[in-house]
C-alpha cells in the first residue's frame, strides 16, 4: 500500500497531474480528538502538512508552468491510498482526502507547502449573501428556524462557496432544505439561528459550523472525498442527524480492532486517562453585570461514597444572545467531562491484510476493539469510535478512539 498525489484543478476537482509529494505528514479527524483539552464537539478536519517536493518532481517545463502547477488559489492535491494492480477507480485507488494549496515557501532545491481543508478555507467565506453588505449600514438577517443541524450547516456551505463569485469548491452539499421533525414537548427555539450581516466577525463559515457542532445537540460534520467520474474528485459533505448525532460506517459493517496481550492488527496500543469535571459556569452575550450566565452541574461522582474531588471549569460563548442554546453549550461540555475518562490510541500498518484501508474507514465511524491482557484494563470488547487517523508517506497509521468511561469507578 502506497500514499499517491495528484494535482487538481481547486474549482472542479478535475485531476490534472501525478506528483510526487516526497515526505508530508496527514491526518484526518472528527470533533476534538484530545483529552489534554475540555473535549467538546468540533468539526472533522483533514491536514496535510510539511509537503516538500523537489523541483525535478513538479508538473511543468518552464518557470511559468512550475509556478502555475502549484498555485494557492488555483491549485489542489488529491492524496489517494493505492495498491499495486488496485482495481478501484481505474487504478487510482481510494482517495482519502483533498485539499488546496495553501501559502508556499520556495528556494533552489524545491518547494514546500501544506494543504488548506475545505473547513479552513471557510474561514475566508463569510455567510453573506451577496449584496447584503453594504456602505454605511448593514441590518440584513440570515434566519433559520424549522431546519435540521446538518441542513443549516449545507445551506452555510453552499452560501459560501457556491454563491460566491471565484468560490465554488468540488463539494456536494447534501441535506440543504432538510426540515427538523418535531416531537411533543420539544424547545421551539432548539433550532432557531439568525445571523445578522452586521456581526461578520463572528459568521465566517468555519465559525458557523464550529457552533453547530459545538453545541449539546451538535452533529458530526466532515468531507469525504469521492470519483465522481474518472477524472474528477469531489468531496461529499457528511452529518449525523437531529436524531443519531454521530456518523455511520460506510460499508456498514462495524470496525473491529484486535490486541491481545500485545498481537493483534491493533500494535503499541497505549491509554491515556483524565479526571473529570462536575461544574461548569458559562458566560454568553453582554457586559459586566448583565453578562448572560449560565450553570451545569452533576456533583454524583463528589457525592457517592469514596467519591472524587471537586473541579470546576468555566467557559466563554460571546456570541450566545439566548439563554436557552447557552445553558446547551454549558450542558454540553458538562456531558463531554463529568465522568473519569479514558482514551485508547494505537497503531495498524495498512499492508496487514487484516487492516482497514484510510479512504474506507473515516473517522467518526464506530468500532470495536477486541481487548485481552491489558495491564490495567479489563479484557472484553470495547465499542467506540475512531476519532483522527493520521501518519505519512509510509503504510503505517497512527489511531486515536473517542474517550470512554474509565473502569472501576
Amino acid at each position: 500500500m502506497k500514499h499517491v498525489a495528484y494535482t487538481t484543478d481547486i474549482h472542479t476537482g478535475q485531476i490534472l497531474s501525478k506528483i510526487d509529494l516526497g515526505s508530508f505528514n496527514w491526518r484526518l479527524t472528527i470533533n476534538d480528538s484530545s483529552l489534554s483539552t475540555q473535549p467538546s464537539r468540533k468539526v472533522g478536519e483533514d491536514e496535510v502538512t510539511d509537503v516538500d517536493v523537489r523541483w525535478s518532481a513538479v508538473p511543468g517545463q518552464t518557470q511559468a508552468e512550475k509556478a502555475l502547477a502549484l498555485m494557492p488559489g488555483m491549485r489542489a492535491i488529491a492524496i489517494f491510498s493505492q495498491d499495486d494492480d488496485d482495481p478501484l477507480n481505474n487504478g487510482l485507488g481510494v482517495p482519502m482526502l483533498w485539499g488546496g494549496i495553501d501559502v508556499r515557501k520556495s528556494d533552489w532545491e524545491g518547494t514546500s507547502f501544506g494543504l488548506e481543508s475545505i473547513y479552513q478555507m471557510l474561514g475566508d467565506r463569510y455567510a453573506i449573501p451577496e449584496g447584503w453588505f453594504t456602505d454605511n449600514r448593514s441590518k440584513n438577517v440570515l434566519n433559520f428556524s424549522k431546519a435540521t443541524i446538518r441542513g443549516i450547516a449545507a445551506y452555510i456551505g453552499w452560501l459560501c462557496t457556491s454563491q460566491k463569485p471565484g468560490g465554488e469548491l468540488p463539494v456536494d452539499w447534501q441535506y440543504i432544505n432538510e426540515k427538523h421533525t418535531w416531537i411533543a414537548g420539544e424547545d421551539s427555539n432548539k433550532h432557531v439561528r439568525n445571523y445578522q450581516a452586521w456581526n461578520v466577525n463572528n459568521i465566517s463559515g468555519k465559525d458557523i459550523f464550529d457552533k453547530l457542532a459545538g453545541v449539546q445537540d451538535g452533529v458530526d460534520m466532515q468531507w469525504r472525498p469521492y470519483m465522481s467520474d474518472i477524472d474528477h474528485v469531489r468531496n461529499l459533505f457528511v452529518a449525523g442527524t437531529d436524531e443519531e448525532q454521530y456518523l455511520k460506517p460506510e460499508s456498514g459493517q462495524m470496525i473491529r480492532f484486535v490486541c491481545h496481550e500485545g498481537t493483534g492488527n491493533l500494535e503499541n496500543l497505549e491509554v491515556d486517562y483524565s479526571k473529570p469535571y462536575q461544574r461548569v459556569y458559562a458566560t454568553g452575550s453582554g457586559e459586566d453585570a448583565e453578562t448572560l450566565t449560565a450553570f451545569a452541574e452533576d456533583l454524583s461522582s463528589v457525592n457517592r461514597e469514596g467519591g472524587l474531588a471537586l473541579h470546576e471549569l468555566a467557559m466563554s460563548a460571546t456570541d450566545d444572545e439566548n439563554f436557552s442554546l447557552l445553558k446547551r453549550d454549558a450542558l454540553g461540555r458538562l456531558e463531554a467531562r463529568k465522568r473519569p475518562l479514558m482514551q485508547f490510541s494505537g497503531e495498524f500498518d495498512e499492508n496487514d491484510p487484516n487492516t482497514p484501508r484510510v479512504g474506507l474507514i473515516h473517522s467518526g465511524e464506530p468500532c470495536i476493539i477486541d481487548l485481552q491482557g491489558y495491564p490495567d484494563i479489563p479484557d472484553g470488547l470495547y465499542k467506540t469510535r475512531i476519532m483522527e487517523l493520521s501518519g505519512d508517506e509510509t503504510s503505517r497509521v497512527k489511531v486515536l478512539f473517542d474517550v470512554l468511561p474509565a473502569p472501576y469507578f
